[in-house]
């Protein structure tokens, strides 16, 4: 959507790559895992991050974190929409 390629490790947590060069976000950034097992951008731009934590979403650069308490139980392993 804006030009940037999202990519998820399983130790390096979750990377922006565009033009400008690459920006890593990991726990210290507000990512709740290092661990990323899927990434899905939305229709209104918000990018989905599933991990071993539960589920996040990225919008306007806040992390919003979905976990057991919201119902998703346990670690979730893909998103989509």
């Amino acid at each position: 959507r804006d030009g940037n390629l999202w990519i998820g490790s399983t130790n390096a947590g979750l990377l922006r790559v565009n033009a400008a060069g690459a920006t890593p976000f990991r726990p210290a950034d507000g990512l709740a895992s290092d661990w990323v097992t899927g990434l899905l951008e939305d229709s209104e731009g918000g990018i989905w991050i599933s991990h071993i934590g539960g589920l996040q979403r990225l919008q306007n650069s806040r992390f919003i974190l979905t976990t057991a308490r919201d119902g998703i139980p346990g670690p979730a392993t893909a998103v989509h929409e």
